[in-house]
């Protein structure tokens, strides 16, 4: 069974939506990744969120790819079977880690999520 997880930029539409091994501390999970890349990021590049995502995008999947086809995707909304949110705030430097809580027939939304965790870079 997959762990599928979406990567959200505050105040960009577009986010990144990882298909399986999107929980946050596990070997292969989602912060081992994200969080020296966003630093890496902020200190060269700054607050550019159309590039972050992309290159938060390459980074990922340099680092993980377990299927060839399936394993990130661009989406414009939640889908609503994924267990994990992120939500990286550029301003405060924070990623929120975000648990789902919305049943299979609920529409997805932010609101249907809970906060796990706060992780500073």
């Amino acid at each position: 069974m997959s762990t599928r997880s979406h990567i959200i930029i505050k105040g960009l539409r577009p986010m990144l939506y990882r298909h399986c091994d999107g929980y946050p501390t596990t070997e292969h999970g989602v912060l081992a990744t994200l969080l020296p890349f966003l630093t890496e990021f902020m200190a060269v590049r700054g607050d550019d969120p159309s590039y972050m995502l992309a290159r938060m995008a390459q980074r990922l999947m340099n680092k993980h790819v377990p299927d060839e086809f399936l394993s990130y995707g661009i989406d414009m909304a939640m889908h609503g079977d994924e267990e994990y949110v992120y939500v990286i705030d550029t301003k405060k430097r924070v990623v929120e880690v975000r648990g789902t809580m919305a049943g299979f027939g609920d529409i997805p939304h932010l609101r249907h999520t809970e906060l796990l965790s706060k992780e500073t870079f």
